[in-house]
């Protein structure tokens, strides 16, 4: 807060070096005056401007402040800026920026064969890959896969959906030469999209576009472009719509008896000692992780069929939290099930489980962005603007119903085929919501199309695939992750000097890459 303060004040002050230098010494002087800071930051962000944003946000643009933090960064031996040309049948001819981050020798990257291909947060408006540039080194150097983040078109200078397709073309060239164009090896070439923010929906439509250029229909058909291997989201923006700001009706009460009954429903749950946001819906039968997901890995093997055979006595950390909850007849039953299970008293007694559900139960109409509208990172006025400047001057007609904006509202179709995803957030994120319901969609859409999948074979005397519709392996066919990090807000991912602790979900995220690679190096289960 001191920081965006300081830089907030002296974003008017020209020359830059000028500025830079009083960025520094206004932010030093709101450390110790927190008040002063708060009070200033709520008058700005009544009424959010694109200065404002830009000022406040591309903070590590700051010479002083980047000499400051770089020792905290971790060393790579490539760090390059690139330029590439778009592919010539493609409609724009604007090059594209991007940045390579590669933690071994220009031998190495001329041999690899995978790739991280990150899409930066921002609002759609500010911040480059060097804002990103401590979990871009992160990631490359305990992945030893190179990352390439893309300098996106900001909006309002380029306006929706122009960073879409930048992406989508970049992506197009990186396929045609198997990667031969940021120097690695041309012979092959397995892709992980990651973005944050707005960079997660940039990420989540450039996979969009890509499952959309195979179908026989579409003109890129024969551009024969191999699909991301998997997709890994950090607290994505994924609803534009109004609908996001409060539910459209409240939910029908269910019986009292729901949250005990439920009980027996809820496998493999471990003691969290936090409550998710009480405006959240887990997705139905999806791996949900509260913490890192290190922990998770220690605990595998250990399985608790119910509730009331949990160890009491046994001292867990909430960092090391699994929950797998299976399909519940409505959502608001999905919500008292998971409250009753993850409250901190909720493993007392099967009454104490009930008297929190109710309690609760006044707040679930409530969406995350109207539940944390005093959220200190980003607040309903920043993200109204960031949405109007990226919609531009003339928004394209059917915006609230379009899934380009709003992936969350995209096919069932569409989501089926998506590759093995991470779904990243706070508990605290005001984009909590979009995390949690996303997750449930892919995972409700591939399960239905495994479904479809078991009867064509049964009628036609195929082999059937396993009942669940998941081919064996570490990693399924239709897996999807969702990890909650309780009373984390959002923009963690940039905050490692600040919060340590921040560098366990970039190392989740590196373990998740790691793995993802692995299992796509697998050979294929024969049915």
């Amino acid at each position: 807060m001191a920081l965006d303060a300081g830089f907030a004040s002296a974003f008017s002050i020209r020359p830059k070096w000028l500025r830079d230098i009083c960025s520094i010494v206004f932010s030093l002087y709101y450390v110790f005056h927190g008040d002063k800071a708060e009070s200033k930051l709520l008058r700005l962000r009544e009424l959010s401007t694109l200065e404002f944003l830009r000022g406040t946000w591309n903070k590590t643009h700051n010479v002083y402040l980047r000499a400051i933090s770089a020792p905290f960064r971790q060393a790579v031996q490539i760090r390059r800026q690139l330029c590439l040309k778009r592919p010539k049948a493609l409609e724009h001819d604007r090059p594209i920026t991007a940045w390579l981050f590669f933690a071994g020798t220009e031998d190495e990257l001329s041999q690899a064969t995978e790739l991280i291909l990150d899409f930066p947060g921002g609002g759609f408006v500010a911040m480059d890959p060097t804002d990103h540039e401590d979990r871009l080194r992160a990631w490359t150097r305990k992945t030893g896969r190179p990352v390439l983040s893309v300098d996106y078109g900001k909006a309002p200078e380029f306006p929706y959906p122009f960073a879409i397709e930048e992406g989508f073309d970049l992506y197009c060239t990186l396929s045609e030469t198997s990667g031969r164009v940021i120097g690695m090896s041309g012979t092959k070439l397995n892709v992980i999209l990651s973005g944050d923010s707005a960079g997660g929906n940039i990420a989540v439509n450039v996979m969009f576009k890509i499952l959309e250029a195979a179908s026989p229909d579409s003109p890129l058909h024969t551009l024969s472009l191999p699909r991301p291997i998997g997709i890994a989201l950090s607290y994505a923006a994924l609803n534009f719509s109004f609908g996001s700001w409060a539910w459209p009706s409240r939910p029908t009460p269910a019986p009292s008896s729901v949250a005990l009954d439920e009980s027996g429903k809820l496998k493999n749950i471990k003691s969290s000692g936090a409550l998710l946001s009480t405006s959240t819906i887990l997705p139905p039968s999806a791996k949900v992780i509260i913490g890192s997901l290190l922990g998770e890995k220690r605990q595998q093997g250990v399985g608790l069929e119910t509730i009331p055979e949990l160890p009491f006595g046994r001292e867990l950390s909430p960092n090391k939290t699994v929950v797998h909850q299976q399909a519940h007849t409505s959502l608001f039953e999905q919500r008292q099930a998971v409250i009753s299970a993850l409250g901190p008293e909720a493993f007392q007694s099967p009454l104490e489980r009930a008297e929190v559900s109710k309690l609760a139960r006044t707040r679930l109409t409530m969406s995350s962005k109207a539940g944390y509208m005093h959220d200190r990172i980003i607040t309903p006025s920043m993200m109204w603007a960031m949405c109007l400047l990226y919609l531009g001057k003339h928004p394209p007609p059917g915006v609230e119903r379009d899934y380009r904006l709003s992936p969350l509202l995209a096919p069932s179709t569409l989501l089926a085929e998506l590759p093995p995803i991470l779904l990243q957030c706070g508990a605290r994120d005001p984009l909590i919501d979009d995390t949690v319901l996303f997750g449930g969609r892919v995972r409700a859409a591939k399960r239905e199309h495994a479904r479809l999948q078991r009867a064509n074979s049964q009628t036609s005397d195929l082999p059937t695939p396993p009942c669940d519709g998941i081919l064996p392996g570490d990693i399924p066919e239709d897996d999807v992750t969702v990890q909650i990090f309780p009373g984390w807000s959002h923009g963690y991912l940039q905050m490692g000097v600040l919060l340590p602790k921040a560098k366990v979900a970039i190392d989740d995220i590196a373990i998740w890459i790691n793995s993802t690679f692995e299992w796509a190096q697998q050979p294929a289960v024969e049915t």
